[in-house]
């Protein structure tokens, strides 16, 4: 079929090269849009997992855990977005809390520590 429109399209005097020209710039373009568009497609398909699964919720403390050795992000769940959950760390020492976003796909990609909302042990930051 598309070698027979190609032979079509050539009797009526388009040329060969300039239909090459324009397929393979459409593809190039398309593939870069989707590959700006991958990380946001990434995070609202995660988004509506942790909407449908329920891995945490408002008021649970997660931690992303990068490696067992090194501590990764912690905090108390606050928000959850299509594209983040916002997270709010434990003051340290005097310094104030801060808020945390973190993209919805990382909470699939690593280890996630939860404690639901009366579980959360008072040594961490989180006591009610």
């Amino acid at each position: 079929m598309g070698s027979a429109l190609i032979f079509v399209l050539e009797r009526l005097g388009v040329s060969a090269t300039v239909l090459w020209t324009a397929l393979s710039g459409f593809v190039a373009v398309a593939a870069v849009a989707f590959f700006a568009m991958w990380s946001v497609l990434s995070n609202l398909l995660c988004a509506i997992l942790i909407f449908t699964v329920g891995p945490f919720r408002i008021g649970d403390v997660v931690e992303l855990v990068d490696t067992t050795d090194k501590p990764g992000v912690k905090g108390r769940v606050i928000a959850i977005n299509l594209l983040y959950t916002t997270l709010i760390e434990a003051e340290e020492l005097g310094t104030g809390s801060a808020m945390v976003q973190v993209p919805n796909s990382l909470f699939f990609q690593r280890s996630v520590r939860r404690w639901r909302g009366s579980d959360v042990f008072p040594s961490s930051g989180f006591e009610k």
